[in-house]
Formats: structure tokens, C-alpha cells, sequence
């Protein structure tokens, strides 16, 4: 419901952006290669839903394609230069790139919080890993390293122009207020960056850890020969900050003290705050010698990070989780099987692809064991199952126009840091250098989201994916040329934009409908009340006919209510409805399977149930479920005498059995322990036993 609300909200933004664009005659709609690369992965997904393996699933993820266009395109245009706007369009992407370092900061308060106990969230902390509000850990960790990026971006921007005398003369600042207005910033940045820092290290995201470096070195190689030394700093004070509060923050969640895990991120705050106060004093010393102060700083960081590891001052859950990174340690191992059965649905549904939420509608059949998710773990392998290969080679024309865009960003950045004499100053760190430095922070969190999604399922949650497409567009917009020459909208351009919106806007709110009569009848059938969950359910297919639930709902109402044979008839239909719109789907089979043989009609039910076995290889409950219902058939046809029917019936229930203690030796060796898939079951050793009393009795 929250995306739906979601998308209401962007299209009315968008709509009053676009009446601003017309009262000022701008026509402007997709500029460059990565706008048009977004916009056609919405028509991608569009084009899926119509071979879709989960109808309803499929026009859910369309809503949330379309939603990550529409903000990718507000950002896109607030943040864009031309019409002679480049100011404020940099403004704009510093804005941009604060909303996330701001919002990182906030989702590291409140994990604390949750740690603490002060805070009641619901799956923000589960013991030992902070979730903060995005309720999973390494999807936290992703978000608050493109925060920290952030939070370098701006870091860099000020302390530059602090160590700028120049820049402050432009800025109009004397010397003393200008040092006294930096430090401020300085130190909220630096404060700020040790908070996220000690938050990430404490989501035990080893995927994430093993990202961090890399892409923030990356960054420091990015900005610029005359910043460097700026954002090496940065990255310091945000490390000095995390070391001290490190044990605190771990002694405090294990003895339950709330006291000591505020006190952890008082720590982080006051230590990273005051070395950020600081920085900007470092202007005041020449080049050289500010580079051996920062150097010698830098030393002594890393040997007192070495002295604490070896005098075993990190928390032992940390370093206990560092020494578990193995390509061989289960979560790793499983991504790389999980990977390899995304390919094979992808070999069934090559074009097109399975539609959205492909991979959760249709992964049970083709997994190597018994596994349970419903993500791939990998975004750019759920396009590939859920838009198939048009939309998997759209997904990367958009990374491919981000990396361009990037490079537009950042070459002239490089070249004026080597050219001779480089430095803060040549790099015009209140001018344009400034504004570029965003997109480079900008462009090292996009890059760092989009890394982590190769080993989870981040970008399925949409306030991540918001975030990268956001950052992705403060990058197109910094690699835009100025043209203050707006094409004239076209007549027509008002009535589709308007027209489109409204047309969406009423499937959205329709949809909401149905989802809202679908939450009441849910509430009735807990409250045993058939007849009016019957009422709900039939108002809520009305508006949302395509909800598989829904169905399977208002044939269990129907059933519930005394059914008569007209409901039975009724509740078969809806059965059979949520079957198609939901093919994949194993329970509604052994649903519908188990009506129809209530019903008498044995060999349609035994086929559904079959089927289920099918849909479902490794769950051992459809085998039993078919067991049992072939034994039940069976015995029916003894008490009416007909063995000649029943005989083939009995030996499947033992050929059921063995299917199941075949399908258990498939299950490979490092899953065992994790998604084991018995041998057999109880209810399975009884209906053995009975098949072959009855076998035997002949």
C-alpha cells in the first residue's frame, strides 16, 4: 500500500513540475542516453506483464518501475542546468546529495536507538545486528555507504574551500569567520560520518565491508589530486570517530545497557565532531607541510587501529565475522546457486522475461534445493528473470550511460588536478569544482548501491532504489551541458502528460480499493464472519479482479458459510481463477486439487496434486499431501470393490514415497544443515505402511 501512496504522491509532483515547465514554455522530456534508458526499462516491464507468471505480481512491479522513473526524472530536471539555471541546478545536487547523507545519518540514530531499547520499531534490531528502519541489515549497510560517500562529497566541498584563501575572499568571508563558519560544518560532516561509520560496521554486513574500501579509495582518486588530502581526511576523522565507540557500542548490546550504547554514539559524535572543528585550521599551513601533518595523521590512525586489533580491543563478533568471509561460508555459496537457477528460468522465459516478481512466482520448480526466498539476491539477475533479456540489456545501457556521464563529470576534474601547480585553489572549490564534487559523491553511491545489489536484494526495497536512481541523476544532471534554448511543448504535450498521469493515478487508487476491501475481508474471515468476508472479497475483486488471494479468499468465504452446491460451484470457479493467475503457485493447486476430490471428481484432484509435487520438488508436504490423497482414493475403491483401480493407486503412494527419499539425496552437501528436505515424514512412513498392508491383503 505505502508504494501505491508512494506513486500517487510523485505523479501529482510530477504533473506540477510539468505545469511549471509549461507556464515557462519548456518542452523538455528525456535529454540523454541514461533518461531514455530508464524510461525503457518501464516499457520493458510493460511489455513482460503480458506473459507474466504472476499477473497481479507483474502490475505491482510496474507501478514501482514507473515510480522510479518519475522520481529518476523529477531529480533529473530539478537538478539540470539548462535554460541558463546552472546555479541553482547545483545547488539542487548538493541539496540532493545532503537529503541523503542527512537521511543515512538519521537511519544511524534510530538503529542506536533501537539497540538501545529506547526506540520501538518494529525490526529495526534483532539482538546482535542493527536494521535500523529499512529492516534488514545489508541493506542498511548498502544505504549508509552511499550515505557516507555523501557525507564525503560535502566534507571535501568545505574543507577545500576553507583551505582556499581565494575562495573564502570570493565567499566574503575574513579569515577568522570563515574558519569559525567551516569548522561548524566541518564538524556536524565529521560527527555525522563517524555516527554512519560505527553504525555500518555494526550491521555485520560482510558483503558490505568488503565494498566500502575499495569504492571509498575510489572516491579519494576521483575528487581530484588538489583535494585528496581533504578527502583522506575525511575518511580519517570518520575511522577515529568508530574505533573508540566500537567496544562500547558492542560491550552495551551484549549486557543490554542502553546507557552504554548511547554513550557509544556520544563517543563516535564528539570524537569525529571535534577532529572535523579542526580541519579547517589546516589552511593556515603551506601545502607541503599540511600534507606531512596529514601524512603523520595518518600513520598514527593506522597504527593505533593495528594497536587496538592486536591488543584485541575490536569486539569479538566483529573480528569473528571478519574471519567467516569465505567464497565457501554458506551465504556466499547460496547467492552463486541462487544466481545459477535465476539463469535457468531465464532459459524458459529468454525475451520477455517471467514478468515482475517472476522469480518468486516460479523459483520453486527450478531450484537445486529446498530453499526459500523471494528475491534472487542479485538486481540486475531479477531484470533478467523478471524483463527478460530486453530489459537486462536495458538495465546495463543505463549503467553504461551512468559510467559515461560519470566520466564526463569527472576527467575535467582530473586534468586540471594534474596539471601543473594543482591544488584546492585550482580546483575552484566554491565554483564549479565544488558543484562537481556532489556528483562525484553522487556518483561513488550509486556506484557502491549498485555493487552491493549484485550480492543482495537491496534494490528491491524501493527507498534504495529511489536512492540510486536519485544519485544516478544527480550525475546525468553535473554531465549536462547548459542550453538555454528550451524546445517549445508541443499542443499535444499537456494532454498526454495530464492525461497519462490521470489515467495512472486511477489505476493506482483503484488498485488501493481492492486492497483495502481485501484487508477487511481478511479481518472478517479471522473473525469467523463468512458471509460478510464474502461481501468484502467480491467488493475487492471488483476493483483488483487480478489478486490471486483474493479469489482463494472468496472460495474459502464461500465454503465457510455452509456451502451449498451452487457456492461449491462458485468456490471451484474462484479456485480455478487464482490458478491462472497464479500458475506457479503449489498451494492453490493442493486447494483446488483437495475440493475436487471432496467433490468426487479423484483423478482431477490427483492431478492438481501432482502438479504440486511438480511446481514444488523439494517440500515434502505435496508428497504426503498426493500420498495421502492416492491412498484415500484407493480405499474407496476397495469398499467398492474395484481392486483393479485401486492396485495402481497403492504402488504410486510407494513410488511417492521413493520420489521423496530420491529428491532428499539431491540436495546438496553445504545446504543440508540449512534446507534439508527429509527422507521421508511420519505421515508418509503411515501411508507406506498402509499401501503395502493393502497390497499385500490381495
Amino acid at each position: 500500500m505505502e508504494q501505491m501512496v508512494a506513486l500517487l504522491l510523485v505523479l501529482g509532483l510530477f504533473c506540477a513540475r510539468w505545469a511549471d515547465k509549461f507556464r515557462r514554455g519548456d518542452g523538455r522530456f528525456l535529454k540523454g542516453p541514461l533518461d531514455w534508458a530508464v524510461a525503457g526499462l518501464v516499457l520493458a516491464y510493460l511489455a513482460a506483464t503480458a506473459v507474466a507468471a504472476d499477473v497481479r505480481g507483474a502490475v505491482q512491479e510496474d507501478m514501482k518501475v514507473l515510480l522510479y522513473f518519475l522520481f529518476y526524472w523529477l531529480i533529473r530536471d530539478l537538478t539540470a542546468p539548462a535554460g541558463g539555471r546552472a546555479e541553482a541546478a547545483g545547488r539542487a545536487r548538493l541539496a540532493a546529495v545532503a537529503a541523503v547523507a542527512v537521511t543515512g545519518f538519521w537511519l544511524s540514530v534510530l538503529g542506536v536507538g533501537a539497540a538501545a531499547g529506547t526506540f520501538q520499531y518494529n525490526g529495526a534490531f534483532d539482538g546482535w545486528r542493527i536494521y535500523s528502519a529499512l529492516q534488514y541489515p545489508n541493506t542498511l549497510a548498502a544505504y549508509l555507504t552511499a550515505a557516507l560517500l555523501c557525507l564525503l562529497a560535502l566534507w571535501v566541498r568545505t574543507v577545500a574551500a576553507a583551505w582556499n584563501q581565494a575562495a573564502r575572499a570570493a565567499a566574503a568571508w575574513n579569515e577568522a569567520a570563515g574558519a569559525a563558519r567551516a569548522g561548524a560544518v566541518t564538524a556536524a560532516l565529521g560527527a555525522g560520518s563517524a555516527a554512519v561509520l560505527l553504525v555500518f560496521v555494526f550491521t555485520y554486513s560482510r558483503g558490505a565491508w568488503l565494498i566500502l574500501p575499495p569504492v571509498a579509495l575510489l572516491f579519494v582518486l576521483l575528487v581530484g589530486g588538489g583535494v585528496r588530502l581533504a578527502a583522506a581526511l575525511g575518511l580519517a576523522v570518520a575511522v577515529a570517530g568508530t574505533l573508540p565507540a566500537a567496544p562500547l557500542l558492542a560491550a552495551g548490546i551484549a549486557a543490554k545497557n542502553a546507557g552504554t550504547v548511547w554513550l557509544a554514539l556520544l563517543v563516535a559524535l564528539a570524537v569525529g565532531g571535534a577532529l572535523g572543528a579542526g580541519a579547517p585550521l589546516l589552511g593556515r599551513l603551506s601545502p607541503r607541510v599540511r600534507a606531512a601533518a596529514l601524512s603523520a595523521v595518518g600513520v598514527a590512525l593506522a597504527a593505533g587501529a593495528a594497536t587496538v586489533i592486536a591488543a584485541r580491543g575490536l569486539p569479538a563478533t566483529i573480528l569473528e565475522r571478519v574471519r567467516s568471509i569465505s567464497p565457501r561460508e554458506y551465504d556466499a555459496w547460496s547467492r552463486l546457486v541462487w544466481n545459477l537457477d535465476a539463469l535457468k528460468i531465464v532459459r524458459d522465459h529468454p525475451l520477455l522475461g517471467a514478468g515482475g516478481r517472476g522469480w518468486d512466482a516460479l523459483y520453486h520448480q527450478y531450484q537445486s534445493y529446498g530453499y526459500w526466498t523471494t528475491e534472487v539476491h542479485n538486481g540486475f539477475m531479477q531484470t533478467w528473470v523478471e524483463a527478460g533479456t530486453v530489459g537486462f540489456l536495458i538495465l546495463l545501457a543505463a549503467w553504461g550511460a551512468f559510467a559515461a556521464a560519470l566520466g564526463r563529470v569527472v576527467l575535467p576534474r582530473l586534468r586540471r588536478s594534474a596539471a601543473p601547480g594543482a591544488g584546492p585553489k585550482t580546483m575552484d572549490a566554491v565554483g564549479a569544482g565544488a558543484e562537481t564534487l556532489a556528483a562525484v559523491g553522487a556518483g561513488a553511491g550509486a556506484l557502491a548501491l549498485g555493487l552491493h545489489s549484485l550480492i543482495d536484494f537491496n534494490l528491491s526495497l524501493s527507498a534504495v532504489s529511489l536512492t540510486l536512481w536519485a544519485l544516478m541523476a544527480v550525475v546525468a544532471s553535473a554531465a549536462e551541458r547548459d542550453a538555454p534554448q528550451a524546445p517549445r511543448p508541443s499542443p499535444w504535450l499537456p494532454a498526454v502528460v495530464y492525461g497519462g498521469a490521470a489515467l495512472a493515478a486511477v489505476g493506482v487508487l483503484t488498485l488501493l480499493a481492492g486492497f483495502q476491501a481485501g484487508q477487511a475481508g481478511a479481518q472478517a474471515l479471522n473473525e469467523r464472519d463468512p458471509v460478510r468476508a464474502r461481501q468484502f472479497f467480491e467488493r475487492a475483486l471488483r476493483s483488483d479482479p487480478l489478486t490471486a488471494s483474493f479469489h482463494v479468499d472468496l472460495a474459502q468465504s464461500l465454503l465457510a458459510a455452509g456451502a451449498g452446491p451452487a457456492e461449491v460451484e462458485l468456490a471451484e470457479a474462484e479456485l480455478r481463477r487464482a490458478v491462472r493467475l497464479e500458475r506457479g503457485n503449489p498451494n492453490y493447486r493442493a486447494m483446488l486439487g483437495r475440493l475436487l476430490l471432496e467433490l468426487g471428481r479423484a483423478e482431477e484432484g490427483l492431478t492438481q496434486l501432482r502438479r504440486a509435487v511438480e511446481l514444488h520438488p523439494f517440500e515434502a508436504r505435496w508428497y504426503v499431501a498426493l500420498a495421502q490423497a492416492e491412498l484415500a482414493v484407493a480405499r474407496a475403491h476397495l469398499q467398492a470393490g474395484d481392486r483393479g483401480r485401486a492396485e495402481p493407486l497403492l504402488r504410486d503412494v510407494l513410488e511417492v514415497a521413493e520420489r521423496l527419499r530420491r529428491q532428499s539425496e539431491l540436495v546438496p552437501l553445504p545446504a543440508r544443515g540449512v534446507f534439508p528436505t527429509p527422507a521421508s515424514t511420519p505421515e508418509m512412513d503411515a501411508a507406506v505402511a498402509e499401501a503395502r498392508r493393502l497390497l499385500g491383503g490381495g
